[in-house]
């Protein structure tokens, strides 16, 4: 021991060096020989020097690798060190204990939006911590909320909470217009409703016809079936996907004002011409030739024959297949017959 400080030349990493000491933990913490404040440069001896060394005089017995030290400040991780990667943000809550250490980086002048020890641009899969990741979350306006995701908040599991979602089951039909907000996978979804035709639509083209009653499951969509422009109530649009020609005549009549008045007035002067035709009949009076019939007038009167009762029933028919409900047909016809009685 040269130096008569009590350590063998062997085991003294300084074996001429000061004189008039002796080594404990309190001048030499390695106890490798070396004066602290005068001779040695790394206390602890973990291959950090002291000027770096954020634990100058740690623990012993290692050295300082990125396995055992990340940040390479001195410190060992598992036993010293509660911030592995110096970011700032103790490891029990950092998401990111080991975070890249990069030489002069600054993380303050950098972003780490929900303050969860993970770097935005570099680290961070999910910038606001509500369980959806990044690439898949719609709503990350708020990083610092402590709002989970969840199904029962969050249906479509779009990062956006469904009270404030307006497209709950994210099939591109915003709720106010959907009528199955909370759908599951929608395959096909002919008239747009937001319902899946196969498992929740029972009206695909929505007219108002079930499918099991239209004739035209996948025909126009999104009309109303009605007397006025459905008359059989099929499910066929009158005007341009019933062949039914009756029906789209009817559809004529009734959507076309003009038509109507016409169809009308004609009816009227039918009945007119067949009231006076009666009348003329019964009284035995005719016009030929713009003169009386003389010979008819002399001859005596014959005894009053009963015209032939017509079918009534077809006469409401008839009016019911021009157009006439079945409530006006029938007082047409029954005005007919008082007028045939009265004459």
């Amino acid at each position: 021991d040269r130096d008569n400080d009590g350590v063998p030349d062997t085991y003294d990493n300084c074996p001429t060096g000061v004189m008039g000491w002796v080594s404990s933990t309190l001048n030499d913490w390695d106890s490798d020989g070396c004066e602290d404040n005068a001779e040695d440069e790394d206390r602890d001896n973990d291959g950090i020097l002291d000027i770096h060394d954020f634990c100058p005089s740690g623990a012993l017995g290692w050295v300082s690798t990125t396995l055992s030290d990340w940040d390479s400040d001195g410190c060992q991780d598992i036993s010293e060190d509660p911030d592995d990667d110096n970011d700032g943000y103790p490891d029990w809550d950092d998401s990111c204990t080991r975070s890249p250490i990069t030489p002069g980086y600054d993380w303050t002048a950098n972003f780490d939006s929900d303050a969860d020890g993970c770097e935005d641009s570099t680290e961070d899969r999910d910038l606001d911590n509500d369980g959806i990741e990044s690439d898949y979350d719609g709503c990350e306006d708020e990083p610092t909320s402590t709002w989970v995701s969840t199904s029962d908040n969050d249906f479509d599991r779009d990062g956006c909470a469904d009270s404030t979602d307006t497209d709950d089951d994210d099939d591109g039909i915003t709720d106010e217009q959907d009528g199955c907000p909370m759908s599951g996978i929608t395959t096909t979804d002919f008239d747009r409703d937001g319902c899946d035709d196969a498992t929740e639509d029972w009206d695909d083209d929505g007219d108002g016809v079930v499918d099991s009653s239209d004739q035209c499951p996948l025909g126009l969509s999104n009309w109303d079936s009605s007397s006025g422009s459905d008359i059989d109530g099929d499910g066929c649009m009158d005007s341009l996907e019933d062949d039914h020609v009756d029906g789209r005549l009817l559809y004529i009549l009734r959507s076309n004002a003009l038509v109507s008045i016409m169809a009308s007035t004609m009816l009227v002067l039918l009945m007119a011409g067949m009231v006076m035709n009666t009348r003329a009949r019964r009284s035995g009076i005719h016009l030929k030739d713009q003169t009386w019939d003389v010979e008819r007038t002399m001859e005596p009167p014959l005894e009053y024959e009963q015209p032939p009762v017509e079918d009534t029933h077809k006469q409401v028919r008839d009016l019911t297949d021009f157009g006439y409900s079945p409530e006006v047909a029938e007082a047409i016809v029954n005005h007919e017959q008082r007028a045939r009685r009265d004459f």
